[in-house]
């Protein structure tokens, strides 16, 4: 059984006012993680509102969000980001990577 909605969440979630102020404050919270340097989470957002307002165009939205985002240089720089981590992973550097350390000198102003 379901939890019957206080007057809060009445207002915020079934109100057009209420809804306004929930997308107000997640563009905030969005834009203070991202410095709005990612289009990502701002497409995200409006997918999700789409999606409640256009239920039946909700694919085709996300769909062209998506190709968008695909051909941003975000897009390229995260993707090569990932690829060298994941390179990183797989290389084997073997045993005769490290050179022996024969001395060492420590350097100090005190």
């Amino acid at each position: 059984k379901r939890k019957p909605k206080n007057y809060m969440n009445r207002f915020l979630e079934d109100t057009s006012v209420g809804r306004k102020l929930i997308w107000s404050q997640i563009d905030k919270m969005v834009a203070k993680n991202t410095n709005g340097k990612y289009p990502a989470p701002y497409a995200i957002i409006q997918c999700v509102q789409h999606g409640l307002d256009n239920p039946s165009t909700k694919y085709e939205n996300e769909r062209k969000q998506f190709a968008k985002l695909a051909a941003t240089p975000e897009s390229e720089a995260l993707i090569g980001i990932f690829d060298g981590m994941t390179q990183m992973k797989k290389h084997n550097f073997g045993a005769d990577a490290a050179l022996p350390v024969n001395q060492v000198a420590v350097m100090g102003a005190g």
